[in-house]
């Protein structure tokens, strides 16, 4: 269990979340992702796809 609590690990979360969705739509989009993620496969990209919407 870590030792920071939960609304601090919550609120890391949701920063590093906002750094990444970079145009603030609540969304990050495969070009956003790829951005901040230039090495990761895009088998692993498409994996966090569910719906297949193109948003995460």
């Amino acid at each position: 269990m870590s030792a920071v609590p939960a609304d601090q690990r919550w609120a890391q979360l949701k920063r590093q979340f906002d750094t990444i969705d970079s145009d603030g739509d609540g969304f990050i989009t495969h070009a956003e992702f790829t951005e901040h993620f230039p090495h990761l496969p895009a088998e692993a990209i498409g994996a966090l796809d569910g719906n297949a919407d193109g948003r995460r």
